[in-house]
């Protein structure tokens, strides 16, 4: 989803300090999945990402810096309790007041 990417190059390009969340079944990009990141896009994806001073090079170097970015597991079932405790540790780690 071009949208998404652009959020995460958005947040990489400004240095807005971010926390991924990851569910178990989460799996990093490796090297060539982020070099081939663009493949799959439509020429108005690719324009969507433009229209906003977004290139490739920028996305990809956005999606290796998210790698190196913390992150808190959540439980395969989500719960409320689940999200209490994941709004706690947001809070802790001083991402939200």
């Amino acid at each position: 989803r071009p949208w998404c990417l652009g959020e995460v190059t958005t947040a990489f390009l400004n240095k807005i300090r971010v926390l991924r969340v990851t569910l178990p079944d989460f799996t990093p990009l490796d090297d060539a999945a982020i070099i081939a990141v663009g493949q799959n896009f439509s020429p108005s994806d690719i324009r969507l990402l433009a229209e906003h001073g977004m290139s490739m090079a920028m996305v990809q170097e956005a999606l290796t810096w998210l790698r190196t970015v913390s992150n808190i597991d959540m439980p395969s079932l989500v719960s409320n309790e689940s999200i209490l405790a994941l709004t706690d540790e947001l809070v802790l780690k001083g991402m939200i007041t």
